[in-house]
């Protein structure tokens, strides 16, 4: 805050209340009379401080006005104006090409509205591709956990020929004949699957004979043909 007091630690010149400079100190009296009435209880205390912060309040009350011209006035404002083509946020249309600003709009919504279908038809094609892969993936495992199944069900086990019990081909030859027999057997273990290993044992003694091959092979074909 500014100190315009005479008797501030700072030197200032005293103002009278007109703004004119004061060499008498009047306004100190005046300020001093000022205070006594409206605080005389922070006035009379023996604290410099206290006395300097009353001083500093009556200088603030008795400070002068700001000068003014004797010319001065206000500056007029215009009203806003309501003018339908005068627009601050975007350029105002020409009135001889409205119609070609309509279409121009018409061609950006369409132009818009064609990308985001496309975009919706892409995030649509990716998820039903998703959706088949896992559609595959289940058949496959389903398919997997029926052929499982058909060895546990005793009707469907005596339906199967041997050929099928293992896994294999109609020309198969040896080699592939006893890897099969001996995956099957690793998983259908005699402790544990006594009709499967015994039907896997057989199917393996048979197709590993040439003779009892040929004869089974004989009586498998006329059984399917007889079925057909």
């Amino acid at each position: 805050m500014e100190r315009l007091c005479g008797n501030c630690a700072y030197g200032g010149t005293a103002y009278t209340r007109y703004g004119e400079e004061d060499e008498a100190f009047v306004i100190c009296e005046i300020k001093e009379i000022e205070n006594r009435h409206r605080k005389p209880d922070r006035y009379n205390t023996t604290s410099a401080v206290s006395r300097m912060h009353i001083q500093r309040e009556a200088c603030h009350n008795w400070r002068p006005k700001e000068a003014q011209f004797t010319h001065e006035r206000p500056l007029t404002m215009h009203p806003p104006s309501q003018d339908e083509d005068y627009d601050l946020i975007r350029p105002p249309a020409s009135r001889g090409s409205s119609a070609e600003q309509e279409e121009i709009k018409k061609l950006k919504l369409q132009m818009i509205q064609k990308d985001q279908m496309i975009a919706s038809l892409q995030t649509q094609n990716i998820f039903m591709s998703e959706q088949l892969n896992q559609a595959r993936e289940d058949n496959e495992n389903l398919k997997q956990s029926v052929a499982q199944v058909r060895f546990f069900d005793p009707t469907l086990l005596a339906q199967m020929d041997y050929f099928t019990l293992l896994g294999i081909s109609l020309e198969s030859k040896p080699d592939e004949i006893k890897d099969a027999y001996r995956s099957k057997m690793k998983f259908y273990h005699p402790d544990r699957f006594a009709t499967i290993a015994r039907m896997l044992n057989e199917a393996y003694d048979t197709l590993m004979e040439p003779g009892k091959r040929s004869q089974y092979l004989q009586k498998l074909r006329a059984d399917r043909q007889g079925t057909s």
